[in-house]
């Protein structure tokens, strides 16, 4: 799930399936973000592009499109999610 009608990617010189590959291959998790079950448990884990305004947009994964209200309603928590798994790898 993406919101690319509304307004472009920060780069706009990368596709948009280009842009979710390169997230892909550096994700840090294994599991959804919301609900800790492992991504492709549920088929092709679902990507999720989150944009704010003024901050570079990020991809998220998760294990079904039912997960991504729940990220919406508190994106904040599980970007520190990914953060704290992306920090643990270095």
């Amino acid at each position: 799930m993406t919101d690319t009608q509304e307004r472009p990617l920060v780069d706009p010189d990368i596709s948009v399936d280009d842009f979710i590959a390169k997230a892909r291959a550096s994700y840090p998790l294994k599991t959804c973000l919301v609900s800790d079950e492992p991504l492709g448990s549920m088929g092709e884990a679902m990507p999720y592009i989150h944009r704010v305004a003024g901050q570079p947009d990020r991809v998220v994964f998760l294990c079904c499109d039912g997960c991504s209200d729940d990220f919406k309603a508190a994106p904040a928590k599980f970007l520190a999610k990914v953060d704290a798994a992306a920090k643990a790898k270095k």
